[in-house]
């Protein structure tokens, strides 16, 4: 099924993804879900794959994290240490199926969405409700990696095909970035108007569903609307202490600047963290990542991400924080000439940080040596010293957290290349926009091909 859109799907493999189990609910033949809790099961289907590994991308697992991580600049490929366990650069991960995986998802939040119809039971509203949320979120992935970012606030021309009902017929051809992304922010508005979903077993709660629509208009540059939803998560999800922050990063535990975690820091698959911390021990945290540090010493975040042979020693956590809607705040405020209001939200999460912390203000920002590939911030513009401490705040707030590949697409996607066995590998700007599996383009040739993928298709 690798790379079928999931409108193309014959009847005969009708069988919604994982959700095997509903194809034997009549001992006499398969069908479809009829009732809400049949349908409520279809979605914690999605969620029990999310929270054990196979989530396609919904919400990254622990490979997913590492191998984002090992493709940005956060660790140095460079430096070879031993066996080769993870990618050293981009092209490695071009390959990715999370294309259909994220569509399967899609197509079975239509089953539902399709099946219950206006249900206004209590039960059918959660239900749908979660579906639209769902969905939004496959969309917005989507258009992360399968669509270019937007450049200095315009957006690019092409979105993804939109799919909004169960349909095996239809052949729908890529639609405009504008079309997509309102389809993306009507399903989370939906999500969120049709109920008040807080029931934290259906995971996409009201809130997590608010952290989505922060994300996405903040990939977007929709600036205000950013800090319009983030400050009022920021109200219910306060900034982590930096005692706190400690133990965050080394247990299991869920503290109050979690909007949602779905994840475990360490793999309920043994052989998968150990794959991954064995693959970590050979390769080194970047020097520019570490001369970003002002504070080395007293920074929380310097001591629980990087030991002294540089290996990263941050374990992962899969979690939307209250940190990242501050950062993303932050960020807005300055696009937006509120640079006090940046300032102060930076200071807020410093000192939360950093032991004996003494406010900056825009002319005491530290200097830093400051080496990374990025030179111009979200609007395409170089940047000033507050917009790299914006930007350097959230790399190391967020390191290990999968983040730091999309910032570098956001940010301009700079060229950057690795050293391995004699050769350069270059990372070209086209290759932070990841190629149309090359299957779908053949089943329906009216979807056009991301650029520099037209003589070079990866399967």
């Amino acid at each position: 099924m690798k790379g079928k859109i999931l409108m193309l799907f014959s009847l005969l493999i009708i069988s919604l993804g994982s959700c095997e189990s509903f194809l034997d609910l009549k001992p006499q033949g398969k069908t479809i879900p009829k009732t809400p809790e049949e349908y409520s099961a279809m979605i914690h289907q999605m969620i029990f794959d999310i929270e054990n590994e196979k989530g396609g991308f919904i919400m990254q697992g622990t490979t997913d994290i590492i191998d984002t991580e090992a493709i940005s600049d956060n660790l140095d490929a460079n430096i070879y240490l031993g066996q080769e366990m993870i990618p050293f650069y981009v092209g490695q991960r071009l390959n990715q199926t999370i294309y259909s995986k994220l569509y399967q998802n899609i197509r079975n939040c239509n089953i539902i969405l399709d099946g219950l119809g206006n249900d206004e039971t209590d039960y059918g509203l959660k239900v749908r409700s979660a579906a639209h949320a769902i969905r939004g979120v496959c969309y917005y992935e989507l258009i992360k990696h399968y669509c270019k970012a937007p450049l200095g606030g315009i957006w690019p021309e092409l979105g993804m095909p939109i799919v909004d009902e169960f349909n095996m017929e239809a052949r729908p051809i890529r639609s405009s970035y504008e079309k997509t992304v309102a389809f993306i922010n009507d399903d989370f508005k939906t999500a969120l108007s049709i109920y008040n979903l807080d029931d934290p077993v259906y995971m996409f709660t009201s809130d997590v569903v608010k952290a989505y629509q922060a994300r996405l208009y903040f990939w977007t540059g929709q600036w205000q609307k950013v800090i319009d939803v983030a400050s009022e998560l920021l109200d219910s999800y306060p900034v982590l202490s930096r005692d706190d922050y400690s133990k965050m990063v080394l247990g299991n535990a869920s503290f109050p600047n979690m909007i949602v975690r779905y994840k475990n820091v360490l793999s309920q698959n043994s052989q998968v963290s150990d794959r991954v911390y064995t693959a970590l021990r050979n390769r080194p945290v970047s020097i520019d990542f570490i001369n970003i540090f002002d504070s080395r010493e007293r920074d929380i975040r310097y001591i629980e991400s990087i030991n002294r042979h540089r290996n990263p020693i941050k374990l992962f956590i899969g979690a939307i924080r209250s940190e990242e809607m501050l950062l993303m705040a932050a960020e807005s405020h300055y696009y937006l000439d509120g640079k006090s209001q940046a300032i102060e939200l930076l200071n807020l999460l410093r000192s939360k940080r950093i032991s004996d912390y003494e406010n900056i203000t825009e002319q005491t920002i530290p200097n830093v040596t400051d080496n990374s590939v990025v030179m111009n911030d979200a609007m395409g513009r170089d940047l000033t010293p507050l917009a790299r401490l914006i930007i350097n705040e959230r790399r190391k707030e967020l390191f290990m957290e999968g983040s730091r590949f999309m910032d570098l697409k956001r940010l301009g996607s700079p060229e950057s290349w690795v050293s391995r066995n004699g050769l350069a590998y270059t990372t070209k700007p086209f290759m932070y926009t990841w190629p149309i599996p090359s299957e779908d383009i053949e089943l329906n040739p009216g979807i056009v091909q991301n650029e520099g993928y037209t003589e070079f298709i990866y399967n």
